[in-house]
């Protein structure tokens, strides 16, 4: 049977490996974290490249569809 120094040493040898391996989990959590927020942040810019992309063809189109118009008015 174990006595109570046993016990208490037990304890404080699963305290030390638990807040060690809890320390690793939010470690790899936050550079995961990190990680994700660098992704979207490059997604973010993309999107925002590629809607500048879509707006300024369909600006073109409306400016040549106005053109096309006026010329035959013409």
């Amino acid at each position: 049977m174990l006595d109570d120094s046993d016990k208490q040493w037990i304890r404080t040898e699963l305290k030390a490996e638990l807040d060690s391996v809890l320390t690793h989990v939010l470690n790899e959590i936050g550079r995961r974290a990190e990680e994700q927020t660098a992704r979207w942040e490059s997604i973010d810019a993309r999107l925002t490249l590629q809607a500048g992309l879509i707006q300024s063809g369909s600006r073109a189109i409306t400016r040549l569809s106005r053109f096309a118009e006026n010329s035959e008015a013409r």
